[in-house]
Parts: C-alpha cells; structure tokens; sequence
C-alpha cells in the first residue's frame, strides 16, 4: 500500500521560464498562508515569488503554480536566506551585504518584474552582521519580532528585535550563539518559539537549541 500521496507540480510556461532564468538558489519559504512560495536568486540578485494553489483528489495532490513575480532591489547582494515576517513582508539576509526588508507588492505589472527599495535595512558592522546567509523570524508580541541570522563566514548567529510599528526597524542586537559553530548556513525557529535549529555546515550536524533566558554564546 502506497501510504505518500502523488503530488504533481503543474506550472505554467511563464514560471517554467522565471525558474530557469533564476539560476543557482539557496532557500525557499512559503508565505504564512502557503498561497506564495519564495526563492532565493543567489547569482543573479533577485528573488522569485509563484503563486501556489495546492489541489487534492483521492490519493493525488496536485499543485498548480500560474502566475509569478521577480523582484530585484538596490539592497540585494547574493541574496542567500529570506522569510516571511507576515504576509506581506521579506526579510533577504545577503551574503554579500545587508539582511534587507521589503514590503511584496499586491499587484504585477504586465512585465512581471519589480524593483523594490527595502523598508529596512540591518547592517553589517553597525547591526553585527557579517556574511549573513539565512534568517528565521518568530513573533514575540504584538508588534514585535525576534529575527536569529546565520553569519556564515563569522561562525555565529545573531538575534535582532524588529518593532513593526517603526518599518520592522532593529531595536536592538547582539551576539546570540558561537561555541562550536562552524558555518552555521541555516537556522529555524519551531512553530511555538521554544526551539531554535542551526545547520551547522562543516560539522555535518544540526544543533538544537532551547530559546528561552539560559541561551548565550
């Protein structure tokens, strides 16, 4: 008894396209409703957004993908992690530069291209950033936002408190995690906030981390 389900993925000859010309990528995150999936375009500085319609009959999935956005912006700079703060919102931690905020446009224009100027920026250096390669976000009120990036090159992760009601501005950063990191090119909240996951490269592992008052370097 076959117990996975067939899942077909149907897309149209304009994402067929928009997927080719993407090149090489690095992370992809479906948008909180999953009516959006996002990839990263690490080469060619740009990310893919396809609307995704997911369909079920009997013991097949079908997934219909017709319509896509590319966005480009001043801000990216071999864009390697992204999320989704909400809805409606990016964050793109750029190996080679910043972790940019953008808003995604409700509509798109007949080319199926944007260019978007961030809403945010945070910064390497000022910020702690450097090499920053993948980024998780968590809601911890009701405005505010706990964002951990993976600082690839830097061996460490770092937390940074985002205040929506100021444009997801940085409030606040610092240092969150470094012992025994080497790497560290991927990192994910768990759906409750209590975890944090790192894929920590040049150990072949994944450290697991409890997020509450006991985390430190």
């Amino acid at each position: 008894m076959d117990l996975c389900p067939r899942i077909s993925f149907v897309p149209s000859e304009g994402v067929k396209t928009a997927l080719a010309n993407l090149g090489r990528t690095e992370d992809v995150q479906f948008s909180p409703d999953d009516r959006r999936l996002a990839i990263a375009g690490f080469n060619n500085n740009k990310i893919l957004l396809l609307d995704i319609e997911v369909k079920t009959a009997k013991d097949k999935i079908l997934i219909k993908c017709d319509d896509w956005l590319e966005i480009t912006s001043p801000g990216f700079d071999c864009p390697h992690g992204l999320f989704w703060i909400d809805s409606s919102t990016l964050i793109i931690a750029n190996r080679g530069a910043d972790a940019s905020i953008i808003k995604v446009p409700s509509g798109k224009p007949e080319s199926r291209t944007v260019e978007i100027m961030p809403i945010e920026t945070i910064r390497r250096g000022r910020d702690l950033l450097r090499s920053p390669g993948s980024v998780s976000v968590s809601k911890i009120g009701q405005d505010l936002y706990d964002a951990v990036i993976c600082n690839n090159y830097a061996h460490n992760v770092s937390r940074h408190l985002l205040d929506a009601r100021d444009n997801f501005s940085s409030k606040g950063s610092c240092r969150l995690l470094a012992k025994g990191l080497d790497v560290p090119d991927g990192i994910s909240h768990s759906h409750s906030g209590e975890w944090l996951a790192v894929s920590n490269h040049h150990k072949n592992a994944v450290f697991m981390y409890r997020n509450d008052n006991s985390l430190d370097e």
